[in-house]
């Protein structure tokens, strides 16, 4: 059986497959779980229909720092919780850490290859087109995983079963790891915020 108040957090390239796997490893998951989506929390934030309302940098890291605190707090209250985000600035990984320092964390990373992404996005309605391929070289810099998942491969059950598998076999070590490496980056390198 899984552990109780972890966080398993799904990071990857917009249309790589997040939130299907979040969907389909909730449903294998044996205790109450929230699935906290960053896109749908900065939908409820922000108005995209209002094309004039330009997001400023500090504002969009303030609400993805309020976004993974309330994730957090879902944890410390007793639940698990699968975060589905894109990790698209180097500065987020840090309010990641910030967040999550206390808790047990599973980073889990999906890859998908340029062109699968490039055709699901076509294929989806609530895409804008080129986001995936802008993403493509940001997403995955300086992170480190307890998973890799390539969902141009494995579907998404198998992709479930496997980050099941994971979590009931497995501590989480990557987010220790991620800890240390940007707790030791070198001087003059501001990656605190």
């Amino acid at each position: 059986m899984t552990k109780s108040k972890a966080v398993i957090l799904l990071n990857g390239v917009s249309s790589s497959g997040k939130t299907t796997l979040a969907s389909e490893l909730h449903d294998l998951l044996d205790e109450i779980c929230f699935v906290s989506s960053l896109d749908n929390f900065l939908s409820s934030t922000f108005k995209p229909s209002n094309s004039r309302q330009i997001i400023d940098d500090k504002i969009l890291e303030n609400a993805i720092k309020a976004y993974l605190l309330s994730s957090a707090q879902v944890v410390r209250t007793g639940f698990m919780v699968i975060v589905d985000m894109v990790v698209q600035e180097e500065s987020w990984i840090d309010l990641i850490l910030g967040a999550f320092t206390d808790l047990e964390i599973y980073l889990v990373g999906l890859n998908c290859d340029l062109d699968t992404l490039t055709y699901r996005e076509r294929m989806r309605r609530d895409r804008v087109n080129g986001i995936a391929k802008f993403q493509f070289e940001k997403v995955h810099v300086q992170m480190t995983y307890d998973l890799i998942l390539n969902s141009s491969v494995l579907t998404p059950s198998q992709m479930a079963e496997k980050t099941h598998q994971l979590l009931q076999h497995n501590r989480p070590h990557a987010f220790q790891r991620l800890l240390t490496a940007r707790s030791t980056m070198p001087l003059g390198r501001d990656h605190t915020h």
